[in-house]
């Protein structure tokens, strides 16, 4: 428990110190760093498994092993990482000062937002443009939604119903702590960032090519992990817009509207959705879920903050 209360105060402190600002990023090209993670997150999980006594039987002992390093590395200091560590090229905004920032965000001028200190930076995984915010929100709420899960197992129920129970437990956060309450934003991108984390952590015990095997001496990893697997257009929040409030939709919609320019004749950005766009991505059970309660009047409408209603012509 003492663990989860550490994780949500991480990340309700991102949340309330940062937002990602899509329209920015219309015209950046960003260099692929998916490569630089999975490497850091390997060679982590490795050490983690060669630290772990050889009589261990348990995989689930075994994945918590990888999930305590990574709580000491990568997985839970992210941020911190690709400020202060990760060259220029593989993140956006880079070179810009907080006025210039402040002077060019869709959130200039929205009362419940002035207080962000940055906006946060958006990097690449294999193509996929997202705030490194989801990154947390993968690892984080991607392995609060695993205990909730191994629990609910106990409980005699089938995987639908607990699916719908993960599911309705993201949906409360954006609804309160990660969202409405603190930025008046509902994101549908974090919802997805939750669910991938899950799958993830899921995968090292479970399923027909599971992460970790034991060789009849110790635990060791069956293949390299790649986070590139678990990224997908739904990570990123033009594509897969937040819903946000009444007190700061009218400023937020007027300001973005001056990159509708940028949007319609921008060859790269057109390229990327096109790429998001085609049958090589799949929507998730979780993307499902949310577009039907959508559709319901159960879960905030975002289609107001769409690009085709923002920019219609």
């Amino acid at each position: 428990m003492k663990s989860i209360i550490f994780t949500l105060t991480v990340l309700l402190t991102q949340s309330f110190a940062a937002e990602v600002d899509h329209f920015m990023g219309v015209n950046a090209l960003i260099s692929d760093s998916g490569h630089i993670f999975n490497h850091m997150v390997n060679k982590q999980a490795n050490e983690a498994l060669e630290k772990l006594d050889s009589n261990e039987k348990s995989c689930l002992k075994a994945q918590g092993a990888i999930i305590k390093e990574l709580k000491s590395g990568i997985g839970y200091k992210v941020n911190k990482f690709i400020r202060k560590e990760l060259p220029s090229a593989y993140k956006f905004p880079h070179d810009l000062s907080k006025y210039e920032l402040s002077k060019k965000s869709i959130f200039k001028n929205i009362l419940f937002l002035r207080i962000a200190p940055v906006i946060e930076e958006i990097i690449n995984f294999n193509g996929i443009y997202f705030g490194i915010d989801k990154l947390s929100h993968f690892f984080a709420m991607g392995q609060i939604y695993f205990n909730k899960y191994n629990k609910l197992k106990n409980k005699d129920l089938s995987e639908s119903e607990i699916l719908d129970k993960l599911f309705k437990s993201g949906h409360l956060s954006e609804k309160t702590y990660l969202g409405l309450w603190g930025t008046h934003i509902y994101s549908y991108a974090d919802l997805e960032a939750n669910y991938q984390g899950f799958l993830f952590f899921k995968s090292f015990c479970s399923g027909n090519d599971q992460i970790l095997i034991h060789d009849g001496k110790r635990w060791k990893l069956k293949k390299s992990i790649n986070i590139n697997h678990y990224v997908n257009p739904y990570w990123n929040e033009l594509f897969n817009p937040s819903f946000y409030s009444k007190s700061g939709r009218k400023n937020l919609i007027k300001n973005a509207r001056k990159y509708c320019k940028d949007i319609r004749y921008n060859r790269n950005f057109h390229f990327r959705y096109r790429y998001y766009n085609s049958n090589l991505w799949k929507k998730s059970e979780s993307q499902k879920y949310f577009e039907d309660k959508i559709l319901n009047g159960k879960s905030p409408d975002n289609s107001p903050f769409k690009i085709s209603n923002i920019c219609s012509y």
